[in-house]
C-alpha cells in the first residue's frame, strides 16, 4: 500500500507539473572567472544547440544569443536599448510581452563578431552587483519558449565578494509548453490535491495495521 501511494505522489507530479524544467549547475562550468578571457556556452534546453553564450574579455563580461534568442534588457523612452543585461526580480512574469534586447553588437568590437551585452566591468554593471534573474526567449524546434537563469556576479557571490567582472549560473528554468509565459526563479511544488489524497491512503493504512 505503502508503495501504491507514493506511486500515486508522483503521477500528478509527472502529470501537472512536468511544464517547468529546472536544473542546477552551481559555480562550474559556467564560471566566468575575474579578469579572464573565456567563452562559456549555455543550451537551456540541453537539446545539443548552443541558445546563449557568456563571454570573459579580461576587464568586462558579456552575453550573447544564438540566432533569434533574446534576454531581458532595458529599453529607454525613446526606444532606444541598452547596452546591459537586466537583472530581474524572483517572480517576474517572462513571456511575449516582457522588454527584450537581442544580441548584437558590443561597442569596442574591433574584430566585427558579436559578443553581446554587459554583464559587468571590473567595477560597474548591473549584473556585476546582482543576485538576480535574466529572463530569456529561445527559438526550439516545436516553437519559441520563456525561461530564466539564475546569475550570480562576483560582487555579490559568496564566497567571492569582489568587485571583478564576471559570475556564474546558479539555477535554470524553462516552460516546456511553446509560448507559455513563466515566473522568474519559480519551481512548481506538488499540487495539494496530491498530498490530500497520500494522507488519506497512509492513514487507511495505518488503520488496517492497527486491527
Amino acid at each position: 500500500m505503502l508503495r501504491f501511494a507514493f506511486s500515486l505522489l508522483l503521477l500528478p507530479w509527472t502529470l501537472s507539473e512536468a511544464a517547468v524544467v529546472v536544473g542546477y549547475r552551481g559555480s562550474a562550468p559556467n564560471m566566468l572567472g575575474p579578469a579572464m578571457i573565456m567563452t562559456s556556452p549555455f543550451d537551456i534546453n540541453s537539446d545539443g544547440i548552443v541558445d546563449f553564450v557568456f563571454h570573459g574579455h579580461g576587464i568586462f563580461s558579456t552575453l550573447s544569443s544564438e540566432g533569434d534568442n533574446r534576454y531581458s534588457g532595458f529599453i529607454d523612452a525613446e526606444g532606444i536599448y541598452s547596452d546591459q543585461v537586466a537583472p530581474i526580480d524572483k517572480g517576474s512574469i517572462i513571456g511575449s510581452d516582457a522588454t527584450f534586447i537581442t544580441g548584437g553588437w558590443y561597442r569596442g568590437d574591433e574584430g566585427g563578431s558579436p559578443v553581446g551585452f554587459l554583464l559587468g566591468y571590473d567595477d560597474s554593471g548591473f549584473m556585476q552587483f546582482a543576485n538576480a534573474y535574466i529572463g530569456v526567449e529561445f527559438h526550439a524546434a516545436d516553437g519559441i519558449h520563456y525561461g530564466w537563469i539564475h546569475y550570480e556576479g562576483f560582487s555579490v557571490a559568496k564566497p567571492f565578494s569582489i568587485n571583478r567582472n564576471g559570475g556564474f549560473i546558479d539555477s535554470w528554468g524553462w516552460e516546456s509548453e511553446p509560448g507559455k509565459a513563466i515566473a522568474a526563479g519559480i519551481i512548481p511544488e506538488p499540487a495539494s490535491t496530491t498530498l490530500v489524497v497520500l494522507a488519506c491512503l497512509l492513514a487507511g493504512s495505518h488503520r488496517r495495521r492497527s486491527k
